[in-house]
Order: structure tokens, then C-alpha cells, then sequence
């Protein structure tokens, strides 16, 4: 992998012309891949656009603040994202390139508090506030799958990516009632999570006065002790027409699209 060792992040250039800040020119590429690629984003923001509230929580280093930009213009993006160097990015990117974008230095989560984010510097879409290892090695082990990686090779790569090269670091958490409150905000027209197995969280932290005013989510679920079929529910008892696929990538892990609209 391509990894900047200076302390200011790089640059990587995608395709359309598409410059984003990154620390990791492999990684970024990689999760733009999926993230162009996924229908459930497209669908998601089909037809919104200007004045169009997306709230965009795991935002990592801006790529799905980017398409968002480039597929509902004028809307306004707010990205969430607590690991500090991964937001260095997000703001670099955001201010560069989403015109009125605001980047917020914070996890979202069922209550205002601080946690202990686990950061995986060269893996830092993976990073968490719930780790679970065994999950990360089923998920990460289909991309080894696709280059024949097995054997002492495969394990030493888990060992130095979730264990060796891991951080620990204290992060604000924010919960989306106590932003919607701060920004005075009433309608959303995307909820967009990716937040490796803390989605749970961020949807308990909606209170019930916020529920109506949300038309539209795209959540990624990781389906570890049931959490796939807790967010259906959840959804569909507020309201909410639920759909659930799984990208070809990501079949025989955990990790599902889940998409709710109004009913």
C-alpha cells in the first residue's frame, strides 16, 4: 500500500478529475470503488438537490460527500468523522470540493459522551468504536480472497492491521437529536451511516420528535448478534419501507445496504 509518511496528507487523483486529500492513496482509491459503485448511495439521493439536507455520518475521507455533491447540487452536506487524521482529509476535501459542505470533528451515537476509537492506520474505513476482530478478518479476508492470500501470510497481515499498527484514541461522541437541535434543523432529506457496527447507536440517538422529519437512509449494517434484523425493525416501526441487498464483494461476510424510505 501507498502510505504518506509526511506529517500533511497527500493527494490522489480519481477518475472525473476528482482530487481528494488521503493519507493512503491505495485505501482511497479502493473505497471510492465502492462507493461510486454503490446503487443503494445512487438511489438514495435520486432526485434531491438544492437546499436538501444529507447528513453523512462515518464520513471517512469525503468520498460519499463528493457523490452526494456531484448527484444532488446545491444540496447542504454534513459529514461526521472522529478520527483526527482521517479528518484532516474530510475538511481538506470538503472545503475544496463541496461547496458548502461542513465537516464536523465528532462520532455520532445514542448519547452525548466520549469514546475509545480504535484507528487502523492503514486500513482507517475499518476503524471503530466497537471492535470485533473476528468480524474485521471475515470482512477484510474477502479482499485477500481475491489475490490468493492464505496461510501465515494472511494471518500476519490481521496481526500488524488490527493489533500491531492499531490506535486508541478519546473521541467526542454526538448524538443526531443533539445536532439537529444545535443546527435547528427539522427535515433530512438522507441519513447516510457507515460506522462499522455502531449503527445501532446512532440510530437510538434519533428521539422520536426527529423521526418524522428524516424522508430517506442508507445504512451499512454489519449483521453481528442480530443487528441486521434490529435496524429492519427499528425502521419499519417508524414508519419506514426497508430494503436490504448485499453487494457481490461483500457476499459471504456480514456487511448489508439497507435502504428506507417513507412509506
Amino acid at each position: 500500500m501507498t502510505e504518506q509518511t509526511t506529517t500533511e496528507p497527500g493527494e490522489v487523483l480519481l477518475d472525473g478529475g476528482l482530487r481528494v486529500a488521503c493519507w493512503n492513496e491505495d485505501e482511497a482509491r479502493y473505497a471510492w470503488e465502492q462507493v461510486r459503485d454503490n446503487p443503494a448511495y445512487r438511489r438514495a439521493v435520486d432526485g434531491l438537490g438544492a437546499g436538501d439536507v444529507i447528513l453523512d455520518v462515518g464520513g471517512h475521507i469525503g468520498l460519499s460527500a463528493l457523490l452526494f455533491a456531484q448527484q444532488a447540487p446545491g444540496s447542504r452536506i454534513y459529514a461526521f468523522e472522529p478520527a483526527p487524521r482521517v479528518f484532516d482529509c474530510l475538511h481538506r476535501t470538503m472545503a475544496a470540493s463541496v461547496p458548502g459542505g461542513v465537516a464536523l470533528r465528532t462520532a455520532v451515537g445514542a448519547e452525548d459522551t466520549r469514546a475509545e476509537l480504535t484507528f487502523y492506520p492503514q486500513m482507517s474505513m475499518m476503524s471503530t468504536l466497537h471492535v470485533n476482530r473476528a468480524d474485521d478478518e471475515l470482512n477484510s479476508g474477502l479482499m485477500l480472497d481475491r489475490f490468493g492470500i492464505t496461510g501465515p501470510v494472511r494471518e500476519q497481515f490481521f496481526q500488524s492491521r488490527f493489533e500491531d499498527e492499531a490506535e486508541r484514541h478519546d473521541v467526542e461522541v454526538t448524538s443526531l437529536s443533539t445536532f439537529l437541535r444545535r443546527h435547528e434543523l427539522t427535515e433530512v432529506a438522507l441519513l447516510k451511516i457507515d460506522v462499522e457496527r455502531a449503527e445501532l447507536d446512532v440510530l437510538r440517538g434519533i428521539d422520536e420528535e426527529h423521526w418524522p422529519g428524516i424522508r430517506r437512509l442508507a445504512v451499512e449494517v454489519h449483521d453481528v448478534d442480530g443487528g441486521l434484523a434490529e435496524v429492519r425493525r427499528l425502521l419499519t416501526e417508524r414508519g419506514y419501507d426497508v430494503e436490504v441487498g448485499q453487494e457481490d464483494f461483500f457476499a459471504g461476510g456480514s456487511v448489508h445496504m439497507l435502504s428506507a424510505t417513507r412509506a
